[in-house]
């Protein structure tokens, strides 16, 4: 409980959204995303989320070239921001929902808890997280990168001793 929690505050902003938030200056995106932008297109795509989406989600996880719009249209969204058009085929499929069709649906917090939920049982990250593996999850969940890393970490300790002190009798 304490590996999801982590994982999905640190990827919703303490769960306060659940789209991604793109909205980069160039220092940013150079620090980021340093394989996807040089210094001048991050200065182009400074400060415009829908293009920064397009440019660097494009022709990755089944979406189309930079034109087709499907970086933005498949953005990172729900509680482990998952992005791109297979990973919302993939994610609607066993919850019967038509997320390729109407993307927007995995911003409703009731379908998001759904999905991540579905997808967490799916992987089996609750015994990845038993056995210690937090940055296995988060790797499970970012793929490669390892942004966030240290901040997922930090949280992971602070439920886990929440929930521990949950447990003990007489702690409330």
């Amino acid at each position: 409980m304490a590996a999801f929690l982590a994982v999905t505050a640190q990827n919703t902003a303490d769960f306060t959204t659940l789209t991604e938030n793109l909205n980069y200056r160039s220092d940013q995106l150079l620090a980021l995303f340093p394989f996807s932008f040089n210094a001048e297109q991050a200065a182009s795509y400074a400060g415009n989320p829908e293009g920064i989406a397009n440019h660097l989600y494009a022709n990755k996880f089944g979406n189309g070239d930079e034109a087709s719009g499907d970086g933005w249209r498949y953005r990172g969204r729900g509680l482990v921001q998952i992005a791109g058009r297979d990973l919302y085929r993939r994610a609607g499929q066993p919850l019967g929902i038509d997320l390729v069709n109407d993307p927007d649906l995995l911003a409703d917090p009731t379908v998001a808890a759904r999905q991540a939920l579905n997808d967490w049982q799916s992987c089996k990250c609750s015994a990845i997280s038993d056995s210690g593996g937090i940055t296995a999850i988060w790797r499970y969940v970012n793929g490669s990168s390892q942004v966030g890393l240290s901040t997922v970490k930090r949280r992971y300790d602070t439920y886990l001793q929440q929930l521990r002190a949950a447990q003990t009798p007489g702690s409330n």
